[in-house]
């Protein structure tokens, strides 16, 4: 078994009392156990007195150690009763919560768009999204098929397409918008077998060496919402100068806005 005692092993007394207490309480392994309770222990002791010679807790029949000498159980005063109660109870919860795999952050909405919604949202996002200070410019049309080498999918299609043959079923769409000062705004939509909930899901962090260090990289923002099985990406570019970010995140409140309010 795994010894999580630290320095326990400095005195007897207080290791036969964790043996007990593992004992008596079941754990195992896997479940929850006192990680690093030997520190956080002879910090306590040192801090109350009450706690100096305190080394076991009472159980039925008495506890003897390994040199078979039965242990001393101290009587403590109300507060020092307390004291214990608030640390075991501190530590098991921190145990516990640290152990469970199971835990729940944010459930998914495994909500699926179909293909033909997916079209759907293209032509009318590109026929009704408005961005501030920018307009459209131009949106893919037809088919555009893009083939690639197998290895780049991870062995999974040839080309982007939904059934990965030479068909009109293309899984990726754009759409430009361009401001006064030039800046082009790029929308890219994205069709995926899986769902990924409705949420934020990319925007990278600035605060690089990398990134301060180099200029140009100042003209080059973007970012990725999810919109069930639907990636919409947001990628704007600028000919010169860094971009000001408070135009980027108007345009993607206005995406956001636009998908909140879409009704599929």
């Amino acid at each position: 078994m795994t010894d999580y005692r630290g320095n326990a092993k400095k005195d007897a007394n207080l290791q036969a009392f964790l043996a007990i207490l593992e004992k008596r309480a079941g754990f195992a392994e896997n479940s929850c156990r006192f990680a690093g309770i030997s520190k956080f222990w002879f910090r306590t002791r040192k801090k109350h007195a009450d706690l100096q010679e305190f080394y076991a807790i009472k159980v039925v029949g008495g506890a003897v150690n390994e040199n078979g000498t039965t242990l001393e159980y101290r009587k403590l005063n109300a507060k020092g009763q307390l004291a214990i109660v608030l640390i075991f109870g501190l530590l098991m919860l921190v145990g516990c919560s640290k152990s469970s795999p199971n835990t729940v952050m944010n459930e998914v909405d495994h909500t699926m768009i179909s293909y033909e919604q997916y079209r759907a949202l293209f032509r009318n996002m590109a026929a009704q999204l408005e961005l501030p200070s920018s307009k459209l410019i131009e949106k893919t049309d037809d088919i555009n098929l893009v083939a690639i080498d197998k290895e780049f999918s991870l062995g999974k299609k040839s080309i982007l397409t939904l059934d990965g043959e030479q068909s009109n079923t293309e899984t990726q769409e754009r759409i430009y918008y361009q401001d006064g000062n030039q800046v082009i705004t790029v929308i890219d939509l994205i069709y995926l077998n899986a769902s990924l909930g409705k949420d934020m899901i990319f925007w990278p962090t600035k605060q690089t060496n990398t990134y301060n260090e180099h200029d140009f990289l100042h003209n080059y923002d973007e970012c990725m919402i999810s919109y069930d099985n639907i990636l919409v990406k947001i990628s704007r570019v600028s000919p010169e100068g860094g971009l000001n970010f408070s135009e980027m995140q108007q345009t993607v409140q206005a995406v956001a806005s636009y998908l909140q309010s879409y009704k599929p």
